[in-house]
């Protein structure tokens, strides 16, 4: 399709739908104890299949585990490749570090994202990936792969090849480590977030619609 024929107008997030939310430590209280001991919590929310790259995440924890042994890993979420990646952890050892949670809706979802400190969106293709921009609002530094769509609008993450588990396990390891990069990635991206808006979006829609109308009145 010639490159002059392709509009693309990007998702946004409504930050109102979360207007009346509050953390609840207690929904995940084992993983804020292990905060406490200085682990870093890094998530990835959505089904689990194999679309969503979830076994090259797994393996990076794993590698990263090798040199930095303070790495959870959070799968919020179900799908058909749960019994998969349960035996992965297993085989590679980190078992007692991939935790599982199930299918999650409403105020378990939302915690899901409190709880990171990095949300990964490990996609092997992701038209999108409006997860990103959900666990941009919950304050939580980002890594995205480069198959991924969002990072078309999120400027301040880290990227990643979704086959490359040692660029992965070197970027988690990196933001574990430097409270520093760990900042400078939430609050950067929480500025690029606060710039999309559904209104714009709609807007940008309307211009478009209006444009070609015009073309076509002329033709």
């Amino acid at each position: 399709i010639p490159a002059d024929k392709i509009e693309v107008v990007y998702n946004a997030l409504d930050p109102d739908s979360f207007r009346n939310y509050e953390y609840d430590m207690s929904t995940y209280r084992y993983l804020e104890s292990m905060r406490e001991e200085g682990y870093t919590i890094v998530s990835s929310l959505g089904r689990l299949t194999v679309q969503k790259g979830l076994t090259q995440l797994v393996r990076a924890v794993a590698r990263a585990s090798e040199r930095y042994d303070r790495l959870i890993l959070l799968l919020a979420g179900d799908g058909e490749q749960r019994d998969e990646l349960l035996e992965l952890a297993a085989e590679l050892g980190v078992s007692d570090r991939v935790l599982f949670t199930g299918f999650v809706r409403g105020k378990q979802r939302r915690d899901a994202f409190s709880i990171a400190d990095v949300f990964v969106l490990s996609s092997v293709s992701e038209p999108f990936g409006i997860t990103a921009l959900e666990a941009a609002h919950h304050d939580t530094a980002l890594v995205l792969t480069k198959q991924s769509g969002v990072g078309e609008v999120l400027n301040s993450v880290l990227r990643y090849d979704f086959w490359d588990i040692d660029r992965l396990a070197d970027q988690l390891i990196a933001i574990a480590t430097s409270p520093a990069l760990s900042a400078s990635l939430r609050q950067n991206v929480a500025h690029e977030y606060n710039r999309l808006s559904w209104h714009d979006v709609a807007e940008s829609c309307l211009q478009l619609y209006h444009r070609l109308r015009h073309v076509e009145v002329a033709a």
